[in-house]
């Protein structure tokens, strides 16, 4: 997928590489739900993860933020939420 217009690196304003919490079976939900909260409009938050975190993609979508997947690098995906 192509690099949405919205996205810019300087307005990551959070990043969380979730792949250590993922493998000890636990699940960055709540805490990107907290984060993407506390996002003010245009900033973005980073999450890293060793897979699609399709469920929770679907979930910020809902929530009405812009999302958008980066997996250029084998095994990570970086996916980014944007407050609108």
């Amino acid at each position: 997928m192509e690099t949405p217009r919205w996205f810019a690196t300087e307005l990551i304003k959070k990043s969380f590489d979730a792949r250590q919490m993922l493998a000890g079976g636990g699940h960055p939900l709540d805490y990107v739900n907290d984060e993407t909260d506390m996002l003010n409009s245009n900033d973005i938050f980073e999450l890293i993860t060793p897979f699609l975190p399709t469920p929770m993609i679907n979930k910020m979508e809902l929530k009405g933020l812009d999302v958008w997947t980066d997996n250029s690098l084998p095994g990570i995906f970086k996916t980014y939420f944007r407050k609108k």
